[in-house]
């Protein structure tokens, strides 16, 4: 049974409310203080999943109430299947983050979100992904492109069972304040034609797959047993 969002004018004025707070507290909160405050990670308000964004989650939520609610705050709406908000999150800076909520394959929920962090300082740290979800099922790390070239740095990709967090590595190594990138929810109703894993990335060319080993080096990841 699909789970009913909270009324829209509802959501919407604690959204502003919250958004507010956060200009007003600035930096001197905890950046995962903050970052809960805007409602960008809300567990009480998580529906069937230990992941969502703005108390939205993936198979869950229905994407008409979802779309209703998301609108007035939206940048843009492509094909009525795809809508992207940007959020102002520190004080003097504008669209720091973006996330962009996709209609379900299933056509009557919502399906994958992205959250896409373009100030570092916006983002959310690894130690904090750690603390609120545990450790990863696995780990995939790239650090040449498909055609061989090596990357100017290593990227991370920390694996779990509903979604990965995205994370460059600018001095190839992984400790707990390196900041995510990306955040990518995945669609629960969407069946891939190739085969897919949520522990491991079966399909990039020199993905090296790893066993979590907690906060090391790039080339100690590099080093261990194929996952």
């Amino acid at each position: 049974m699909r789970v009913i969002l909270p009324l829209s004018l509802a959501i919407s004025a604690v959204l502003a409310l919250s958004l507010s707070l956060a200009r007003t507290f600035g930096m001197s909160q905890p950046l995962p203080t903050l970052i809960e405050t805007l409602g960008l990670y809300a567990p009480e308000h998580c529906s069937g999943s230990s992941a969502c964004l703005l108390g939205i989650t993936p198979g869950h939520s229905s994407w008409d109430e979802a779309r209703t609610m998301l609108l007035p705050r939206a940048r843009d709406e492509l094909y009525t299947s795809q809508v992207v908000v940007p959020l102002d999150v520190l004080p003097n800076q504008t669209d720091e983050l973006f996330i962009y909520f996709f209609r379900s394959v299933d056509g009557r929920s919502v399906g994958r979100i992205q959250a896409l962090f373009r100030v570092r300082e916006a983002a959310p740290s690894v130690g904090w992904l750690v603390r609120q979800h545990g450790t990863p099922c696995g780990i995939s790390l790239y650090t040449r492109t498909a055609s061989g070239y090596r990357l100017p740095q290593a990227l991370i990709t920390m694996r779990y069972p509903r979604f990965l967090a995205n994370v460059p590595l600018p001095k190839n190594h992984l400790d707990t304040s390196t900041r995510i990138e990306s955040l990518y929810l995945h669609d629960p109703a969407y069946k891939a034609e190739r085969r897919l894993e949520a522990c491991r990335d079966l399909l990039t060319d020199g993905v090296q797959n790893r066993a979590w080993a907690g906060f090391a080096a790039a080339w100690r990841y590099a080093a261990l047993p194929r996952h």
